[in-house]
């Protein structure tokens, strides 16, 4: 029962003790672990608030850094034009009945293509006006 009673008593001993430091100033040499807790109490709780604010405050940024990344991604991505100029034709792919050497297929077709492509930058550098 003397346990409970400790127990019982000591929220209003570290009641008084507050208190007595309160009334009795900083200096007070019984008051500094007090004093101490209290301060590091504060200072947590002003780098909570000031960690929100700042949260807060740079989210445009964020958002911002955010849209400059997608946007480096996206250029790193061929545009519509070039993609169009190696896109492969794909009625050369399924001409033939037999499944069966796709792969060679569409080889020869980029092939063909990168041919192709190679004789027209020769044309345009040339002059040349056959198609």
């Amino acid at each position: 029962m003397d346990a409970i009673n400790q127990i019982v008593k000591q929220p209003d001993a570290w009641r008084a003790h507050v208190s007595w430091c309160l009334d009795a100033g900083i200096g007070t040499a019984a008051c500094k672990p007090f004093w101490t807790w209290a301060m590091v109490a504060a200072v947590a709780i002003g780098l909570l608030i000031l960690w929100t604010l700042l949260a807060r405050l740079l989210r445009p940024f964020r958002i911002w850094i955010e849209e400059l990344r997608l946007r480096a991604r996206d250029r790193k991505i061929a545009d519509p034009e070039t993609m169009a100029r190696y896109k492969v034709d794909d009625s050369k792919l399924h001409s033939g009945p037999a499944q069966e050497n796709v792969e060679q297929r569409i080889r020869d077709a980029l092939l063909e293509k990168k041919v192709t492509d190679q004789q027209h930058r020769h044309r345009q550098r040339t002059g040349d006006k056959k198609p």
